[in-house]
């Protein structure tokens, strides 16, 4: 039991990441929410008062994310693979 779950945990964080990437990689502008809550604009974003200067530079970000994040999913994903793997061994 313990074995499915840890492998059920390896394979939805992998999903999640990949999602995030998506987001990042295709429509940047989603994931400004995210981006104004781990900047700690959060409060602005939600009131609507957020300025054009820091949504500009959010989406800039964003835009220098991306490749960090695809590297990071492709190491994560091999790893999951990788302890899977040899966990069923």
């Amino acid at each position: 039991m313990g074995g499915q779950l840890f492998a059920l945990l390896l394979g939805a964080s992998n999903v999640i990441l990949a999602v995030g990437v998506f987001i990042v990689m295709a429509r940047p502008e989603r994931a400004l929410g995210f981006l104004c809550h781990l900047a700690g604009l959060g409060e602005i974003w939600r009131s609507g008062r957020l300025s054009e200067a820091d949504e500009t530079r959010l989406l800039i970000l964003a835009h220098q994310l991306r490749w960090p994040m695809l590297i990071l999913l492709f190491g994560w994903s091999f790893v999951c693979g990788a302890v899977l793997t040899w966990s069923r061994l």
